[in-house]
């Protein structure tokens, strides 16, 4: 008796755990049944597999349910890196007070899901950006950096030679 009220104690736990967070216990399961299951299960063997399948399922439900949160936060980053790349004065400061969430978890959470650094992401859009310029404009190279939000001439054919592979110089003389 004493292990069945535990048992009870322990999924009451998970209930209301799950229901805290809003996600589910299983997903062909409803409550009742499971206090219903429970208390028809025979042995103390059967009593912690049930217990653990139910502790488990939540896991994972909380997992899959903070990954959706956190792909459509960087989703609306990345689109926020696309709108604004022309302005120098982005960074990751700037980014996650916009998106009102401490910096170190943006940067953590953005390299998880993207594989890469905001800050190289961004680079990354902005090198893409000067390429297409440099090929379909005759801006020199100060001019597209700036446009690009790169002011630094220096630092812009750093970034062009990391993401490219090739130098901005070689780049032109390759059209």
């Amino acid at each position: 008796l004493k292990c069945r009220i535990k048992s009870i104690e322990v999924l009451n736990v998970i209930i209301q755990t799950c229901e805290e967070l809003r996600t589910e216990i299983n997903d062909d399961l409803e409550v009742e049944d499971a206090y219903k299951e429970i208390m028809y299960i025979s042995n103390m063997k059967e009593i912690i597999a049930f217990l653990s399948n139910r502790a488990l399922y939540a896991i994972k439900s909380i997992k899959n349910k903070r990954s959706k949160k956190n792909q459509s936060l960087i989703n609306d980053v990345k689109n926020c890196l696309y709108d604004n790349y022309t302005n120098s004065e982005l960074n990751m400061h700037q980014v996650s007070e916009r998106f009102y969430v401490n910096q170190s978890f943006l940067s953590r959470i953005f390299k998880e899901e993207e594989k890469t650094t905001l800050v190289d992401y961004l680079c990354k859009i902005r090198i893409e950006e000067a390429v297409k310029l440099a090929t379909n404009t005759d801006l020199r190279m100060y001019e597209i950096a700036s446009k690009v939000g790169i002011p630094d001439p220096n630092y812009f054919s750093k970034c062009f030679k990391k993401i490219t592979g090739i130098s901005y110089s070689h780049f032109k003389k390759q059209e």
